[in-house]
């Protein structure tokens, strides 16, 4: 069974995603460091941010795990894939913020005796030091809405639906600037696609792997 029955759309999507977010992050040029973070002053309040610490946990590794185990009860080739993907994306964040080593906001806010501004935020649950760019939960929620989007087309805006409220919680929860969060969601999407060709290389190299989903081969 084809899953990708409308490739050109699919490709539609995810340029208009990614066009999306390349505008955030003119916006981001633009505008002074930290404003986003300023922005979410409103919504931080007890309630929201007990809410908003669940969504930001869709990008941790829990989450991933637990949807490589699941696609692995129908698909060997799609949970080996996305757990290669996996691996491959971690290295490259902790490779991205040991290359850039930009302040976190505590860290940012505080350097410059501003953390004031900041209402809402706990402090002692803050990150520090100069591990901020990219975004770590960011870049993997989009990696995986982008690989399940590829695997489920009808369902991928509910998946990048929620992996842009994981972006936008780092954000309210004061853990990432917004440039962090964008450069976490672009590198997300084409981490995302390599998954996507390591399934198409799997299901070509071993034949005998559950073939249950077919990515379009247009995937590259």
């Amino acid at each position: 069974m084809t899953i990708i029955k409308h490739p050109n759309g699919q490709l539609l999507f995810f340029i208009f995603v990614s066009c999306f977010l390349i505008v955030l992050g003119a916006m981001a040029l633009l505008i002074q460091k930290g404003d986003a973070i300023i922005f979410f002053n409103d919504f931080r309040s007890d309630r929201m941010l007990m809410i908003i610490g669940l969504v930001t946990r869709l990008g941790e590794a829990g989450v991933f795990v637990a949807v490589v185990f699941l696609l692995s009860i129908k698909n060997y080739a799609a949970s080996i894939s996305l757990g290669l993907m996996g691996v491959f994306n971690l290295m490259l964040t902790y490779l991205l913020k040991w290359t850039f080593r930009h302040p976190r906001p505590f860290s940012y806010f505080s350097s410059l005796s501003r953390f004031g501004e900041v209402q809402g935020a706990n402090s002692d649950s803050l990150y520090r030091g100069l591990t901020s760019f990219p975004s770590g939960h960011t870049m993997t929620a989009f990696a995986l809405a982008t690989f399940l989007s590829l695997l489920f087309p009808r369902m991928r805006f509910l998946f990048f639906l929620l992996a842009f409220a994981v972006g936008a919680s780092r954000i309210i929860l004061v853990q990432h600037f917004l440039e962090d969060a964008v450069f976490g969601a672009l590198c997300g999407i084409i981490m995302g696609f390599v998954g996507g060709w390591m399934y198409n290389y799997l299901k070509m190299r071993f034949p005998n792997l559950n073939n249950s989903f077919t990515l379009s081969k247009r995937i590259k």
